[in-house]
């Protein structure tokens, strides 16, 4: 994944001849790609762009000059999620007491405002869990042919009858993380385990515990 990144290098990838023939000749810049919201908050934060959102110093004027620029649109939609959060201000585009807090949080914005209000409201390790793990790689691994219908048992088993993809990683993180505790000098045995049966990556759950705590 360095190759090319830090010095010349080569990197071989072994693909179908039909994913090959789609190939695209460069990735498209992690600007280009991903949501905006966060870089945005980001700018405001470090005095990048102080002004309105017109402005000759206002956020799309700093994000213009951008080697790959995000288009226009992406960014205006961006602004308006933060608006429409409670995170910036529609007049003058500056940012308010909510957005500086989570401009200090590593998750989505619209997580980061859950786990806020889940602090206040008493329930802050289950909304910070939903956060973290919402907002960081699937824990969920890809199951083979024959494994699917069993994949989605434990999906299901999960979720615990709320039908809500939310609920279920709060649980696959949270049972994952006692059965760290619990695993009378068989720890790592025991979360291995569970994440075995749930078809669950015991690194991803790791990284979410680690982040939390």
């Amino acid at each position: 994944g360095r190759a090319g990144r830090c010095k010349a290098g080569v990197c071989f990838h072994l693909v179908s001849k039909r994913r090959f023939k789609v190939l695209r000749g460069f990735l498209e810049s992690e600007l280009l790609r991903t949501p905006l919201e966060s870089l945005c908050i980001l700018t405001k934060r470090l005095n990048l762009a102080p002004g309105p959102y017109e402005g000759v110093d206002g956020i799309p004027a700093f994000l213009a000059k951008a080697i790959d620029q995000p288009h226009e649109k992406s960014i205006a939609n961006a602004v308006e999620r933060l608006i429409e959060i409670g995170a910036c201000d529609d007049e003058k585009n500056q940012l308010t007491g909510l957005g500086w807090k989570l401009g200090g949080l590593s998750v989505d914005v619209r997580y980061g405002k859950a786990a806020i209000w889940g602090l206040i409201l008493g329930v802050s390790h289950s909304t910070t869990l939903i956060a973290v793990t919402s907002s960081t790689k699937d824990p969920f691994n890809l199951p083979r042919p024959h494994q699917k219908n069993a994949a989605e048992a434990a999906k299901l088993s999960l979720a615990a009858g709320s039908q809500s993809d939310q609920i279920c990683l709060l649980n696959a993180a949270s049972k994952f993380s006692n059965s760290k505790r619990t695993g009378r000098g068989n720890v790592t045995g025991n979360s291995h385990r569970f994440c075995n049966d749930h078809f669950l990556s015991a690194n991803a759950l790791q990284t979410v515990v680690d982040t939390v705590h």
